[in-house]
């Protein structure tokens, strides 16, 4: 009996079927993430998890520096122009008193080091006028007042601590808003020392028949003091410009260094006095490079 191929080919494969007795099983294929949580105990459970992106999107505020300032360390050179409003810290008892304030000019360079774009050190050279209006008293021999101007090389050094308008204000509910507008905008806050010399000095008299009436400017750099210095402390506030940053800023100094010894001269007689006051000021810089 000829018999055919076709059911000889389906009388093997029947016949294999029932020899495996139920043992052959289908396996679906296996991600390595999925096989690597199984072989941790959770076999038989397939995990559902939202594809991540290969960048995940920075927050796009201050603090999301990108190029050299994304490094650890970062320097920032730059300048500033601004003023002060000066006026007399210690010295007005006897013979001199405290008559006002006046605007004076102050301008230079500056050195911004700065660890992870939060901790900085600044350093400023630069010019610095201070006008302080006198008074002296009848006790002197001579009732007048009189506008004492002095101009300095000053040394300034500051501990800042910069922190995101963004995220700050971003914590209290209702000011989210406004946050989301001072994105670009940082603050920060400094302490540190000032010292200075005296580069000329002079006093002018007013309202006086003393001295010449044609020219009442009388040099008084002998009764400078070489070297004065104090503390000085405030806040200030950073916009992002590209590459470049706009900053301004407002400090309070007071003298611990008398600025000047007694004047005496038979046009003026003070005591020693220090100074004190406030400067304001404003510039561009710039990061030079990130290390």
């Amino acid at each position: 009996m000829r018999i055919n191929p076709v059911t000889y080919l389906a009388s093997l494969l029947l016949t294999g079927a029932l020899l495996a007795e139920g043992k052959i099983q289908l396996k679906r294929p296996v991600s390595p993430e999925v096989e690597s949580s199984s072989s941790a105990g959770d076999s038989g459970k397939i995990e559902f998890s939202k594809p991540a992106s290969s960048t995940a999107a920075a927050e796009a505020d201050y603090t999301t520096s990108q190029g050299p300032e994304a490094k650890s360390r970062t320097l920032y050179m730059g300048s500033y122009l601004g003023f002060n409003y000066s006026g007399l810290a210690k010295g007005m008892q006897g013979s001199v008193n405290n008559g006002g304030s006046d605007l004076s000019v102050i301008l230079g360079i500056r050195s911004e080091l700065y660890f992870k774009r939060v901790y900085g050190i600044i350093t400023d050279l630069g010019y610095e006028q201070n006008r302080a209006f006198i008074v002296e008293t009848p006790t002197g021999g001579y009732a007048g007042n009189g506008i004492l101007r002095t101009d300095y090389l000053a040394l300034r050094s500051m501990f800042s601590y910069r922190y995101s308008l963004y995220k700050v204000l971003g914590k209290v509910k209702f000011l989210r808003p406004v946050a989301e507008a001072l994105k670009p905008f940082a603050g920060n806050l400094q302490a540190g020392f000032f010292a200075k010399t005296p580069l000329s000095s002079q006093l002018e008299i007013l309202n006086s028949t003393v001295g010449n009436p044609d020219d009442q400017l009388y040099d008084v750099r002998e009764f400078a003091r070489p070297v004065s210095g104090g503390f000085m402390g405030g806040l200030g506030f950073e916009l992002r410009l590209g590459s470049y940053i706009w900053f301004f800023e407002g400090q309070y100094f007071r003298g611990l260094l008398n600025t000047y010894g007694p004047i005496q001269s038979r046009f003026f007689n003070t005591n020693e006095f220090s100074e004190q006051g406030f400067y304001f000021s404003s510039g561009f810089k710039t990061g030079i490079y990130g290390f």
